[in-house]
Formats: structure tokens, C-alpha cells, sequence
């Protein structure tokens, strides 16, 4: 009797519960972290501008979230028009923190500490898209 090799690095198969794990995406997983880190300096941001541009912010990161999760399930002939959609968000999500630096609101501090995910995730995203070309 065969064994089922749900670790084939091959290809990408959704666990039988119909779940994807963060971690099999893992530009997934550096958003996820980007997020956690946005989420604890949400609560610190002025009042004033944590329901203005840190709303904006907060949205954004969700959407790219909902966008790349959206991705692993989306069949080829229509994942190319996703993952732009999740491109452009996670473009506009990362000018939105550049403004909130610039305005004092985020420090450079921890616009530095998100960054690396954002890039890293972006990295990723890019490669899926030429792959997908």
C-alpha cells in the first residue's frame, strides 16, 4: 500500500480540510508578521490619525492579505489578474506607511521593523508573477 505524500515540493496541494496553511504561502506568512508588527503600533498612533491613515493602513494590509490568500485558491487562468490586484494593494499599502513616517505619525523605527516583510513578501509576489508569464 502507498503512502500519501502531502509534502511534495513540486507542487502545491491544499490540505484535505480545503485550508491553506500560511505557511505554505509564504509571502502570506511575511504579511502575516508585517501585520502583527502594524497591529501592535495601531493602539499607540494618534487618535486622530489611527482612524484616518492608520484605518487606511489597516485596510490595506487586510485586503493584501485577502488578495494573496484569494491567490492559492484562484485557478491559473485567472491567478495573474489576482496577484496584480494584490501587487497594486501591497504598493499602495507600503506609500501609505511612507506618508505616515513622513508625517511623524509612524517612526522611522518601526516603518524599518515592517519593511523587510513587505519587501520580502513583494519579492515573492513578483516571482509568482513571472512564473505565471
Amino acid at each position: 500500500m502507498t503512502q500519501l505524500n502531502f509534502h511534495n515540493n513540486n507542487s502545491f496541494n491544499p490540505p484535505p480540510n480545503g485550508f491553506i496553511k500560511v505557511e505554505d504561502l509564504r509571502s502570506l506568512q511575511k504579511l502575516k508578521i508585517a501585520y502583527k508588527i502594524w497591529h501592535s503600533f495601531l493602539p499607540h498612533l494618534p487618535r486622530t490619525s489611527r482612524y484616518t491613515i492608520g484605518a487606511e493602513i489597516d485596510e490595506l494590509f487586510r485586503n493584501t492579505i485577502k488578495l494573496m490568500l484569494l491567490a492559492g485558491y484562484t485557478e491559473r487562468d485567472h491567478k495573474k489578474e489576482v496577484l496584480k490586484n494584490a501587487s497594486n494593494t501591497l504598493d499602495a499599502l507600503k506609500l501609505f506607511l511612507q506618508i505616515a513616517q513622513e508625517m511623524k505619525i509612524l517612526q522611522t523605527s518601526e516603518l524599518a521593523t515592517i519593511s523587510p516583510h513587505l519587501v520580502a513578501a513583494g519579492n515573492m509576489l513578483g516571482g509568482w508573477l513571472r512564473h505565471l508569464k
